[in-house]
């Protein structure tokens, strides 16, 4: 692995290219090999382009540039210019240039006469076992970073063994279930989770171990003081030499966002009562206007037909009336049939008078009845 690094140095500076790394395509586990520069191991835009690789070993360069996730981290590190060429089996060197066409043909020709000279001599480059040594002090010290990493993760980040046993737990994940790592380590990953769910685990346990990405599953733990906390962990299984030596994970808390959910949920079915009523409401105002319109129509008929009843026993009163008045010389026997006339209309308007007034003393009593009803 020293090696690796070192010569990739070597031919980072021959090119003046910032930086470069080894990517070795493993189906089983992927991962990769050495790296220099500043790019980081875990980039996501560096992940995704191993991936590419992976899939496509004999995509040419030119092809390689036309593709999202090459865009992707050619834009997040000014990359104007790459070189990609076999290293070894299942490894390839890749090399990036914020310089625009910094592989030129005779770089590349120069460059590939160095791997070539590397593979059939690697003495010849002076690597010692000092070299070695201390590429296994700088894997140390990315050892250390990434531990501090994970520490400062606020995540619930974990490496469980192949009999299910906490092998490595972050720090900040074990408090938030009231515990700290040293009090994790060792135990069995079920003493932590509800009775209820174990089952559960099993089945997920067993999609882990048949999967190669990752897994996704929820799990309730219950911690120190008795609460229940609810992760959303994602899984994927460690292998070595193709077997399944334990898996590692990384847990989000979403208690608060399933609480949210169920919250959300009953003003939803709050929300829907509401509008139900609402609808209720709405369609009886509807009736009511319908009706206050009936009303009204049959209001403006009844005074329509009561001002006819009215006028014509008054039209025959006043007429009759002002013919006794104004002709002297009108027999007698006309005076009486006349006054007759007048007494039975005048009777006739007084009982038309009467129903009025008796209807309306209904409609009030009917009202007055009501209001009663409703107190």
């Amino acid at each position: 692995m020293g090696q690796s690094i070192n010569f990739l140095n070597i031919i980072s500076a021959f090119s003046k290219n910032g930086f470069g790394y080894v990517i070795n395509f493993d189906t089983e586990q992927f991962r990769i090999k050495a790296i220099t520069g500043p790019i980081e191991h875990s980039d996501p835009h560096l992940v995704e382009f191993n991936k590419l690789l992976a899939q496509d070993k004999t995509a040419p360069i030119i092809k390689l540039k036309k593709t999202t996730a090459y865009k992707k981290l050619a834009a997040e590190y000014s990359i104007k210019s790459a070189f990609i060429s076999d290293f070894e089996p299942g490894s390839k060197i890749v090399l990036f240039s914020a310089e625009k066409g910094a592989f030129g043909k005779g770089t590349s020709d120069i460059i590939e006469k160095l791997i070539s000279a590397f593979r059939e001599a690697p003495s010849r480059f002076g690597f010692t076992e000092d070299i070695e040594e201390k590429s296994i002090r700088e894997l140390e010290k990315s050892e250390e970073k990434f531990r501090m990493l994970v520490d400062t993760a606020n995540d619930l980040i974990f490496i469980l063994n192949g009999f299910g046993y906490f092998s490595m737990v972050n720090k900040n994940g074990a408090l938030a279930l009231g515990y700290t790592p040293a009090d994790m380590i060792g135990k069995h990953f079920l003493e932590y989770i509800e009775p209820g769910d174990a089952g559960k685990i099993a089945e997920a346990f067993q999609k882990i171990i048949n999967a190669e990405d990752v897994t996704v599953f929820e799990a309730n733990f219950v911690t120190k003081l008795n609460s229940r906390l609810t992760f959303e962990i994602h899984s994927r299984p460690l292998k070595t030499d193709g077997e399944i030596t334990g898996m590692i994970s990384i847990g989000r808390d979403i208690s608060s966002r399933l609480k949210d959910s169920v919250r959300l949920k009953e003003l939803n079915q709050k929300l829907i009562e509401a509008n139900r009523i609402i609808s209720i409401e709405r369609e009886r105002a509807k009736n009511k206007i319908t009706v206050l319109e009936e009303l009204n129509k049959l209001k403006g008929e009844f005074i329509s037909n009561v001002s006819h009843e009215l006028r014509t026993p008054l039209a025959s009163i006043v007429g009759f009336a002002e013919t006794i008045l104004s002709d002297r010389e009108i027999p007698k026997e006309a005076i009486l049939d006349f006054t007759g006339i007048i007494l039975t209309e005048g009777k006739r308007l007084a009982k038309l008078i009467n129903e009025v007034l008796d209807f309306s003393k209904l409609d009030s009593e009917r009202m007055s009845l009501n209001m009663l009803h409703l107190t």
